[in-house]
């Protein structure tokens, strides 16, 4: 069981390939890999105080990428696991695994005070799952997607929305001077995307990552060539929207999406819609075939969010999250 652990900054270009390569391995056999788990996204982490640690077990085939942050009202660091760590949960020796797993965390750093995993757990494994780890759970949480699965034309995706959608869709396509706009991203354009993104978060409430968060996840790219990142844009003259999309192998991640109207502006106009429509339609190009909305929620702050996502007609995702937190005196 060794496993290695290195700053992502002091990751050579083959601990890359190999971590690349495993979780690639691993998506092919059916295994879910948050993007939280990803190098691009370790490395955006940091832009938020955070400094990232990769582990892996090439062995195994297991990967971890853990969060460290200093506690400002004492003098420990403490060290958090966001949606990990990617082991088989579902074997007889996870126990041992798990506990290896955390020994090497707590020697990364001589202040080490705390480590917290949260792994992201499918709701109908968490009883099994949870029997095979002998540590108390700290707190847990429920979470949901909506995963939407593509077909292989772009002919057939107005056969995913419901008729509601449909009708949305056809009816916006009829406002005059439309312009439609997909890319991948460069520096400039997310300059401009993410202080019009945290505008339009602060005036929904929610918040959004600084523009520092973007560049970085941007530059990551490059080192991890199997992320990328799209911006979906649909405007006319009284109204637009402006979507950020991650794909990671062949699923698609809406990330953040922002939009504005104009006075007088029908209401059946949606530029969100066409926005989605867009996206799906150039997804399917480059072969894509999930499309992961990013979240769904009940609650009656986001009613409208989720009543839109849900004319997708998209498979909900149900996840148990567990927090196992060990620290220094445990």
């Amino acid at each position: 069981m060794n496993w290695i652990a290195k700053p992502i900054h002091e990751l050579s270009i083959e601990d890359r390939l190999n971590w690349n390569r495993i979780q690639a391995d691993r998506y092919k056999e059916g295994w879910e890999i948050p993007l939280a788990q990803t190098l691009a996204w370790a490395e955006a982490s940091q832009t938020l105080g955070a400094r990232a640690y990769a582990l892996f077990n090439s062995e195994r085939r297991y990967t971890a990428i853990i969060l460290a942050k200093a506690n400002t009202q004492k003098t420990g660091i403490e060290f958090e696991c966001v949606n990990g760590p990617l082991i088989n949960w579902d074997t007889f020796d996870t126990a041992q695994e798990f506990a290896v797993l955390a020994q090497k965390i707590s020697e990364l750093h001589p202040r080490f005070e705390s480590l917290s995993f949260l792994p992201r757990w499918l709701e109908e494994n968490h009883l099994i799952r949870r029997s095979r780890i002998p540590f108390e759970i700290f707190q847990s949480m429920r979470a949901s997607t909506l995963l939407l699965k593509l077909p292989t034309s772009t002919e057939e995706v107005t056969k995913l929305y419901s008729s509601r959608l449909q009708r949305t869709v056809t009816r916006s396509k009829r406002e005059p001077h439309l312009t439609y706009d997909w890319r991948e991203v460069n520096p400039q354009e997310i300059a401009e995307f993410a202080p019009r993104m945290a505008y339009f978060g602060k005036k929904m409430g929610f918040a959004i990552p600084p523009v520092s968060w973007f560049l970085s996840l941007h530059q990551a790219t490059h080192r991890d060539t199997s992320l990328r990142l799209y911006l979906a844009s649909v405007e006319s003259s009284r109204a637009g929207a402006h979507h950020c999309i991650a794909t990671w192998q062949n699923q698609a991640h809406y990330l953040f999406g922002h939009s504005w109207r104009e006075s007088p502006c029908p209401a059946a106009f949606s530029p969100a819609a066409l926005a989605h429509d867009l996206s799906l339609r150039q997804l399917i190009q480059i072969g894509i075939t999930e499309y992961d909305l990013n979240g769904d929620s009940n609650e009656r702050h986001y009613a409208t969010v989720h009543e839109f996502k849900s004319q997708f007609n998209a498979e909900r995702i149900n996840y148990w999250i567990p927090e196992f937190r060990i620290s220094k005196n445990t």
